[in-house]
């Protein structure tokens, strides 16, 4: 768990500091790009490097939460799972008068 987490830390950073120059670079497409190569890169050493297996899509869902995460208090992401089990809970029909 501890090993998860500082994996789920070093994402999150990543991607605050990627989602940063990104920003404020997004007119030269270039920069974009190698932001994208440097998260691309850590993301391949984490996979080859790292003690214990983790899924890529661990991996990315970590980051995108990170990078929203620190947007504001109202961004979130919600993976496959939990947007379905969130529009089954939201969805249906209120009973009572008026």
């Amino acid at each position: 768990m501890k090993k998860a987490f500082v994996i789920g830390s070093l994402l999150v950073v990543l991607t605050l500091s990627l989602g940063g120059s990104v920003a404020s670079k997004s007119a030269d497409g270039s920069a974009t790009y190698e932001q994208l190569k440097l998260f691309t890169e850590v993301l391949s050493i984490v996979q080859n490097q790292y003690v214990d297996e983790v899924p890529p899509k661990d991996l990315i869902y970590s980051a995108i939460k990170g990078t929203l995460r620190g947007l504001d208090a109202h961004s979130s992401f919600l993976d496959p799972d939990s947007y379905k089990e969130m529009q089954v809970e939201t969805t249906g029909s209120f009973g009572g008068l008026g």
